[in-house]
Parts: C-alpha cells; structure tokens; sequence
C-alpha cells in the first residue's frame, strides 16, 4: 500500500506538471502532446487507485445513490412543508448506524446545513 500512495504522489506531481508547463510556456515544441499526456497520467493513477482499494467502486456508487436518493426525498418534503430541523431526513436517515453509514449521515447533513446557509431559512407552507 506504502508503494501505492508513493506512486500516486508520483503520477500526481508528473500531471500537475504537465498541465502547468502547458499554460505557462506556450511556446515549447511538445505543448501540444502536454494535455495527453495529463489525460494519461490521470487514467493511470485511476487505474492504481481502483486497484489497490480491489474494485471496490461500486460499492462507493451505492454511497452516493443513497445521498441521492435521500436529497430527493428532502425535496420534496421541504416542498410539503416540512422545513424544521427535526424533520430532516439525516434525523431519521441511517439514525442508529455507527461507522461508515454514520459517516455518510453526518455528510449528508453537513450537505442540509450549506443549502440551509446559501438560501436562508425555509418559510413553512400554511
């Protein structure tokens, strides 16, 4: 694993590179072969990163279609009416989990509060 953090350092510094000889100095010869080779690098550490956490991708995708699925059914709770804090969904969602599931509740409302901030206070419907 030590091997995989190192060559992921690696391959991030080589494409932060890339990138920066590419806006910095437009007048190199190899400018143009600069955003592939990013392209590249950047598939390779993908490739490195889904390889060392063994194809454990899906099971990340299941953690955001749950986030997904219960940002919708705050939506359309708000949209009811139901705008105090007790009746958010990371109040009953997950609400006795522990570890990983306790991880995405706490996310997800972190999540409620910016919107609650970028927006300001709901008004109840009456």
């Amino acid at each position: 694993m030590n091997t995989t953090i190192i060559w992921l350092g690696v391959l991030a510094w080589f494409s932060i590179a890339a990138i920066e000889l590419y806006v910095e100095f437009p007048h190199l010869w190899y400018r143009d072969a600069l955003p592939a080779a990013f392209v590249l690098l950047m598939t390779r550490a993908i490739w490195l990163l889904n390889r060392a956490r063994g194809n454990s991708l899906p099971s990340v995708a299941e953690d955001y279609r749950l986030i997904a699925e219960a940002l919708r059914v705050q939506i359309v709770w708000w949209q009811i009416g139901l705008v105090e804090r007790r009746h958010w969904v990371d109040q009953h969602l997950l609400r006795y989990d522990t570890n990983e599931f306790q991880t995405l509740r706490q996310g997800f409302a972190t999540l409620l509060n910016t919107i609650l901030y970028r927006h300001g206070p709901l008004a109840a419907r009456t």
